[in-house]
């Protein structure tokens, strides 16, 4: 039933794949690319890769608290809610390991961005790096004057000028 119900759909780069406000009648899991949470101020909550469903809450919700964009060419596979629920309903071994799975998702979420609040100033990947860099900050800046620019533009780097080097 799910699998024939089942269809893979494709987006290129940029693409809104859900905007909030949107009604809910799919469950999307990543296949290949990256996909961005981000709320309505345009601040990313997370990132989603390949094997990672995104806003499974809201399976039981009658709208996206959030948009998901994908950041990059994305292959997803996508599930009519309506038989995620019945599978659900019907199949209480298949209801416990998907509220099991989703228990543990929002919990490593919530772990995962309490413990990279300080690690992302250190190790920040190039291939997440999708911010413009619309200001350049000079070498001298001080650590605590750089972490409240990030605060203030909520990002976790800057581009900076020193020696004759951008870095």
């Amino acid at each position: 039933m799910l699998e024939k119900a089942t269809d893979i759909i494709f987006f290129d780069d940029n693409a809104a794949i859900i905007e909030a406000q949107d009604s809910i009648d799919t469950l999307y899991i990543i296949i290949k690319g990256m996909v961005k949470e981000i709320d309505a101020s345009g601040e990313i909550l997370a990132l989603y890769h390949p094997s990672d469903s995104f806003d499974t809450r809201a399976l039981f919700g009658q709208s996206y608290r959030h948009s998901f964009i994908a950041v990059e060419q994305s292959l997803l596979y996508a599930m009519p809610k309506t038989i995620i629920r019945t599978l659900i309903e019907e199949n209480s071994e298949f209801g416990a390991y998907f509220f099991a799975n989703i228990a543990d998702k929002l919990k490593n979420q919530s772990d995962h961005r309490r413990e990279n609040e300080l690690a992302g100033l250190f190790t920040a990947k190039v291939r997440d790096a999708y911010r413009s860099y619309d200001e350049l900050y000079d070498g001298s800046i001080g650590l605590i004057a750089a972490t409240k620019i990030m605060q203030i533009n909520k990002s976790k780097s800057l581009l900076i000028h020193h020696d004759g080097k951008s870095v």
